[in-house]
């Protein structure tokens, strides 16, 4: 029987004791589009983009009738979804891990950089009468293409380049916490300072920081096995330190050694694992993924509820987690920012 579980956050990120393993900071390449050919309706265009990229396009609100010019050559996904919002008077929305065309035109400004987009999603704005100036919050939003892995990302970016349309060199606060990602984009918060009262328009010169992971590894165990390690992959080493019958229930408990890229996690920041998966193999049929999963002292432990009766010789169990990690640095520069 498996001891009761645990709510305690572990620590599994543990370290090889070799040196730092050499990481790149350049974010990785955006998928490419490239749709030529007569003038389509919005449905055809937004499916050979899928079919290039691999990435789903709602554009069910944008009118069938009028068809796209199709001359999309070589560009990055959000480019080409950029120029397909442009000539369908449409915006780009990200909400809910979907990405969407939605009727109106966007006035905010964007950036792009390989699989990320940066935007201005809004302004608000604090007035010194006595000082003369205005202190705004300004809200950004960055998405990127959904087959990316990211695990962390800055709640705030590092500003480089701060002015308003008169050309006032600004200050900015300090970045803050770094944070999960939740689906496929974020919210950025920056603090001008020092604008010019009357000022129109900004302009932000930046970066973030966002750990991911460039491929995602399977690695298989004997259901009816010892418990120990799998053949590690890439420098990962996944170990099943218990697996079997839990009552009703068949439980399995892994642990993960990864190699030193430069990438650190706080005790209380293990919570990354909770995209990893747990499946049974049966001899046939299809794989059953784990019930639920719990954070253990050092472990985490997948459930799979009534099944211990059902496994036995010849299932197999395989875990899916993240390859070595990286931290990136995406560069942006958004122009011409509207203020209120």
């Amino acid at each position: 029987m498996f001891p009761p579980s645990r709510t305690l956050l572990p620590l599994l990120f543990a370290l090889a004791a070799s040196p730092v393993l050499a990481a790149d900071a350049n974010p990785p390449a955006a998928k490419k589009v490239t749709v030529t050919g007569a003038p389509a309706p919005p449905a055809a265009v937004a499916r050979a983009i899928q079919e290039q990229s691999g990435i789903g396009v709602d554009v069910s609100a944008l009118d069938p009738a009028k068809p796209v010019p199709a001359d999309f050559r070589d560009l990055d996904f959000w480019k080409a979804l950029e120029q397909l919002a442009d000539r369908t008077d449409s915006r780009i929305v990200t909400t809910g891990g979907k990405i969407a065309l939605r009727s109106g035109k966007s006035h905010s400004p964007s950036s792009v950089r390989g699989p990320f987009r940066f935007t201005a999603r809004e302004t608000l704005a604090r007035g010194d009468l006595e000082a003369g100036t205005s202190t705004y919050d300004v809200t950004l939003d960055v998405a990127w293409e959904p087959w990316l892995n990211t695990y962390r990302i800055d709640t705030a970016p590092k500003i480089s380049a701060a002015k308003d349309d008169t050309g006032k060199t600004l200050s900015v606060g300090s970045s803050g916490p770094r944070t999960f990602t939740t689906n496929h984009n974020a919210p950025l918060a920056v603090r001008p300072m020092g604008l010019t009262r009357g000022a129109k328009t900004l302009t932000l010169q930046g970066s973030i920081t966002v750990t991911i992971a460039d491929e995602l590894l399977t690695f298989e165990f004997d259901a009816a096995g010892k418990p120990g390690p799998a053949a590690a992959q890439k420098g990962v080493v996944v170990t099943a330190t218990k697996f079997g019958p839990d009552g009703s229930d068949w439980v399995a408990e892994v642990q993960m050694h990864y190699p030193d890229t430069g990438v650190t996690w706080e005790s209380h920041e293990f919570y990354w694992a909770r995209h990893n998966v747990m499946r049974l193999l049966p001899p046939k049929g299809n794989p059953i993924v784990a019930d639920s999963m719990d954070f253990g002292e050092g472990t985490v432990r997948y459930v799979f509820k009534n099944r211990a009766k059902q496994v036995g010789a010849g299932w197999k169990f395989d875990y899916r987690t993240p390859g070595p990690m990286r931290e990136i640095t995406v560069p942006f520069e958004l122009k011409d920012i509207p203020l209120p």
